[in-house]
């Protein structure tokens, strides 16, 4: 799939009488580097839900083209990638069994096969075998962030991504980024320097914070 290119125009959200983003506009090239940043409840998670497609914005409206075509709002899932710390796994699987599933909804990129993704965490069989309801919540990071990146996408968001992993989780999720995310488009929110890949562009809590409007008028 080509990079996807991500256009916010006039983006606004609000959650019943108060606005998390407003008057947001940014255009995302195709194979762009983006670091939204901010402190800890600031919107970012918001931001990019609504960035991919999850959340329907109050008012304006995010596009998303392929190669200069609009693509259907109905397919826009199907061209995008999102984890984050509260993407829920299906508990009840086993790991073998949701790499399995995500393969059958989904797709894996560049022939990437359910070996090669156990191979990147180097989990024993028996490990693999057991439910995910059993892993630690730095193996489910490790989950989410394998399942996100080599899910057949044309662009990558990642929230927050070295949430509940260790320094020897930072580096792996480090390298495999490098090693996967290719030409596509990349949007990191995180407050975490490490999150982001060199030389990305710097989009501040500033630009999508409430101005005038906080809060709506009851009645």
């Amino acid at each position: 799939m080509p990079p996807l290119r991500i256009e916010a125009r006039g983006l606004h959200k609000r959650f019943t009488r108060r606005w998390i983003v407003q008057d947001f506009s940014h255009v995302f090239e195709p194979g762009s580097r983006t670091a939204i940043v901010g402190p800890n409840g600031s919107g970012k998670s918001t931001l990019v839900k609504l960035l991919c497609g999850q959340l329907i914005p109050s008012e304006g409206s995010v596009g998303f083209y392929e190669s200069g075509k609009l693509l259907p709002a109905e397919s826009v899932y199907r061209y995008t990638s999102l984890t984050g710390p509260y993407v829920e796994l299906i508990e009840e699987l086993t790991g073998e069994e949701l790499l399995q599933l995500h393969f059958g909804l989904r797709g894996f990129r560049q022939n990437l096969s359910r070996v090669l993704l156990w191979e990147r965490v180097a989990w024993t069989k028996g490990i693999r075998n057991q439910m995910v309801a059993s892993y630690s919540s730095g193996m489910k990071q490790r989950l989410r962030l394998l399942l996100a990146l080599a899910t057949e996408s044309s662009a990558v968001l990642l929230d927050e991504p070295t949430s509940n992993l260790d320094a020897e989780g930072v580096a792996w999720y480090r390298a495999l980024l490098s090693d996967w995310i290719g030409e596509r488009t990349l949007i990191v929110a995180s407050n975490e320097e490490r999150d982001f890949t060199e030389g990305s562009e710097c989009i501040a809590a500033e630009a999508w914070l409430p101005k005038a409007k906080a809060v709506l008028p009851k009645g």
